[in-house]
């Protein structure tokens, strides 16, 4: 079954007999704030900061303007050796995960798109429930906010596909990158994708220079419909087409990740294809191992097939390089985030609850 239409990039609608809520201030770009009326002591740059209590004056400056300065509750933080996962509750009672990773030259913010995800990845957890709406972009961009001032790279590796909430994902960048906001370079941020076609020829177009990382994990039609049921109506040289043709028109170089998978897509017929798809083009190849996920049943790669995979493609002339992610320790790797709670008075709870069954 294919995949459902997006859905607008708006806030979420209410439950039943519940008042809407006000728009977030951190989905405001800089001319809807000016539109708002200026006020002598609140700038822009100002609803940035990363308090969960923001000072009186921006909250006096909320107040008489009718938006909200926050949107996300804490619910949960778990730390590991290099990573922190934080469970965000949202207003309609579902939570979603995001993941700070710390570097020492600064932090990355992995951050979520949606609540769940519609692509349903055979290898990743974030889509078994299947997907219950999209973030609006304040609550994107609250998430970077909320991990604090050291975030100097952003990833849309969280839950769900960004390109399939393409209005709101981009809305969070240009407020994110906007100058009298956050500033916050273009060039950290990565969009990870497993490749729309018709959002990728959207994505050529636009004036950013973001990263690409394109989920690809197959080098035949059959096996990646296997491994990602949701994307069957993505041709997949199609996927690989828009992707490098967004790398020539921006200049710059597409990353191919391939999660290698036993007796699935780790042949070296699977490395030889791989190889004539993207030898002499603008793309590379990280090659990841699987992060197990409770309840799915996959093996993990030997290090002897990841060097024989990687030497084959190499030899090519492709780029490529093994990486493991972090967060492993805290089932906050790639495809380890879990959409949590669900409508309901007792969200917080039940979330939390769901949290710890999972540990």
């Amino acid at each position: 079954m294919p995949p459902p239409p997006p859905l607008p990039a708006l806030a979420p609608e209410p439950c039943a007999g519940v008042p809407p809520s006000p728009p977030l201030a951190l989905g405001l770009d800089a001319t809807a704030f000016d539109a708002l009326g200026a006020a002598p002591d609140v700038d822009y740059r100002a609803l940035f900061v990363p308090h969960a209590d923001p000072p009186r004056r921006l909250q006096r400056w909320a107040a008489a303007r009718g938006v909200r300065l926050r949107g996300l509750r804490p619910i949960a933080r778990e730390r590991g050796s290099r990573s922190e996962k934080v469970l965000f509750g949202l207003d309609d009672g579902y939570a979603v995960e995001a993941v700070l990773i710390r570097r020492v030259d600064g932090h990355t913010a992995c951050v979520s798109s949606q609540v769940g995800c519609a692509f349903a990845c055979r290898f990743c957890a974030s889509g078994r429930a299947g997907m219950k709406r999209n973030l609006a972009a304040g609550e994107i961009v609250e998430q970077v906010v909320r991990l604090g001032p050291r975030v100097n790279r952003i990833v849309f590796m969280g839950m769900g596909e960004p390109l399939n909430n393409y209005d709101a994902v981009l809305a969070a960048i240009r407020i994110l990158r906007d100058r009298r906001g956050l500033d916050f370079p273009t060039t950290g941020i990565t969009v990870s994708t497993i490749g729309i076609p018709k959002a990728l020829a959207r994505l050529r177009e636009e004036h950013l220079a973001i990263n690409l990382t394109i989920s690809l994990h197959a080098t035949t039609q059959a096996v990646r419909d296997h491994l990602i049921p949701g994307a069957r109506r993505h041709d997949l040289a199609e996927v690989v087409d828009r992707a490098l043709s967004w790398a020539m028109r921006h200049n710059r170089v597409v990353t191919f990740v391939y999660l290698l998978l036993p007796g699935l897509n780790d042949s070296p017929a699977d490395a030889d294809r791989l190889a004539r798809m993207l030898a002499g083009r603008p793309a590379r190849v990280n090659l990841m191992r699987w992060n197990p996920v409770a309840g799915i049943a996959l093996p993990r790669t030997p290090d002897g097939s990841l060097a024989l995979f990687r030497g084959r493609l190499s030899r090519a002339g492709v780029p490529a390089v093994v990486r493991d992610t972090q967060g492993r320790d805290i089932e906050a790797a790639c495809g380890q985030l879990w959409l949590r709670g669900g409508p309901g008075p007792q969200h917080d709870q039940a979330a939390l609850r769901d949290a710890e069954t999972r540990r």
